[in-house]
């Protein structure tokens, strides 16, 4: 890895006049970066729970840099004192591009280019060479901080034995992250740090009552409505990618700091990441049955005769390769919209989301975007409501986590009061 003064001495002399001249509206540098990073990562076939992980990484890296030169947070790696004169988007961009040179050293002259392009964009008047220093120093410390993590993303898997409420595999394909649960979580002290309880039994009215439901609500032929039915289809397979087009959305209509807006990107991702972690932990730890295969095999092995077996039923959606308890999606949507509202208030917010098969929908706050989202798990026939219950409780627990870890320092400057600021208004 070259030294950044060496780095600092190929620069353009364009370019290092810009610097020392360019007004301090950075506004966007950490959303360029994530753009760039994303892109890429596409474009190396990344996985999505790859592509969370690295953005994850990537996100932390332009906070931690960012909050180096601004010292108004909880840093996560970095423990820098704050860089009197530095650029918060010098040495954002310089940690952004360290990060995807370790991931993407394929890419590192592309890189570079961008890395030199923001940066005469963007940068606003500073110490250029002691903030590529401090930006390589974050990139640096993040790196080592989340080395060994234990990231492992394969699919092995050992079905456990039959049994009423047990899990059986709904596909021939490969099972989702069976083995994350050996990954060490960014924030929270392990993965099952936060183990919501374990499901409701067998022979509980709970389990009747949310049987019937799905059996009615996400069934392919027994679900007539077709607005619930887009509903399903709208929130399938979105995951993190969605609420990241939400917060990059709502991010680019706010002019907000360097360190503000790479803060918001980080703690999105990183909420995600450990409720991931967290939920998929549970998920195998618990082992419970998805709908498909009580409405398939009936009650008569536990008890309840009169639930007959219809093999005829199908899902609305294809059933997730991975256990039913706790609903990932909704513990997903939760921690995402308790990371955007520390960031955007939990009041009015007008946007819309681009879904896969062209739909689209519109929202008035986060929150009844998570909420369509958790209900859409039960439309397409995924998931009991208890399921969801559990999944939205420890999304916000993980999301109330996050947010203090990146907590504001006792004096320091308030966070942009972005409900008066009027850029959250309908557009």
């Amino acid at each position: 890895m070259r030294s950044t003064a060496i780095l600092t001495g190929l620069l353009p002399a364009a370019f290092a006049a810009a610097l020392a001249t360019t007004d301090p509206a950075d506004a966007g540098v950490a959303l360029d970066w994530q753009d760039i990073a994303r892109t890429a990562m596409r474009e190396s076939n990344w996985s999505p729970h790859e592509q969370l992980r690295g953005l994850t990484i990537l996100n932390i890296a332009l906070f931690d840099a960012a909050n180096g030169v601004a010292g108004r947070f909880s840093a996560y790696a970095l423990t820098d004192e704050p860089l009197a004169g530095g650029s918060e988007a010098a040495a954002a961009s310089e940690a952004a591009f360290r990060i995807l040179s370790v991931f993407l050293p394929d890419q590192v002259q592309a890189l570079a280019a961008r890395r030199d392009n923001l940066l005469a964009r963007h940068a606003g008047s500073g110490d250029l060479s002691a903030s590529l220093a401090l930006g390589e120093r974050a990139a640096e410390a993040v790196l080592a901080a989340r080395a060994a993590d234990g990231a492992d993303f394969g699919g092995d898997y050992t079905e456990p034995p039959q049994a009423p409420g047990v899990y059986r595999r709904t596909s021939d394909k490969p099972m989702v992250l069976p083995n994350i649960s050996a990954m060490r979580p960014y924030v929270l002290a392990a993965p099952d740090a936060l183990l919501p309880p374990p499901p409701p039994s067998l022979d509980s009215a709970q389990f009747q009552r949310d049987l019937a439901e799905v059996r009615e609500s996400g069934g392919l032929e027994s679900q007539t409505d077709p607005e619930k039915v887009m509903i399903a289809r709208l929130h399938a397979g979105s995951g993190a990618a969605a609420w990241i087009q939400i917060g990059e959305g709502l991010l680019s209509r706010c002019d907000l700091p360097v360190v503000e807006e790479a803060r918001a990107l980080a703690l999105l991702t990183l909420a995600m990441s450990d409720t991931l972690i967290s939920g998929m932990t549970a998920k195998y730890r618990y082992n419970f049955w998805r709908p498909i295969t009580v409405i398939h095999e009936g009650g008569a092995g536990f008890g309840r005769p009169d639930i007959a077996p219809d093999t005829s039923w199908a899902p609305v959606l294809e059933t997730p390769r991975h256990p039913e308890y706790p609903c990932q999606h909704c513990a997903n949507g939760s921690a995402a919209q308790g990371a955007l509202e520390a960031v955007f208030g939990t009041g009015p917010v007008h946007f819309t989301f681009a879904g896969d098969r062209g739909l689209t929908g519109d929202y008035t706050s986060l929150r009844a975007f998570a909420e369509e989202e958790a209900q859409s798990r039960i439309y397409g026939g995924a998931h009991f409501r208890w399921s969801n219950v559990a999944g939205s409780a420890l999304g916000a627990q993980v999301a109330a986590k996050v947010v203090a870890a990146f907590a504001p320092h006792p004096g320091a400057a308030p966070i942009t009061d972005l409900t008066a600021s009027g850029c959250l208004a309908r557009q």
